[in-house]
């Protein structure tokens, strides 16, 4: 089915981590890829996970299957003046 991918927190402060959760919903990991800023996983590394990623800009996150089925997520920055 289709993919899902999410990242937590969605909006960090420039240089501060995410942790980006996907689910593959029965996708052959060997046949699915994940790319994003200096990201790049694919195969086996790829089975239902998450991985952690130092945000320096906003990003897009894609999981993408040649089955068809893919997902994103955009990763935001914290306005400069806003950070907590």
């Amino acid at each position: 089915g289709p993919v899902t991918i999410t990242a937590t927190p969605r909006i960090v402060p420039i240089g501060k981590d995410t942790t980006l959760t996907w689910n593959l919903n029965g996708n052959d990991s060997s046949t699915c890829t994940l790319t994003g800023g200096t990201l790049n996983i694919t195969g086996t590394d790829l089975d239902d996970g998450t991985e952690t990623v130092t945000v320096r800009a906003r990003t897009k996150y894609t999981l993408s299957c040649t089955s068809g089925y893919t997902g994103f997520v955009y990763v935001d920055i914290v306005p400069t003046g806003y950070e907590t």
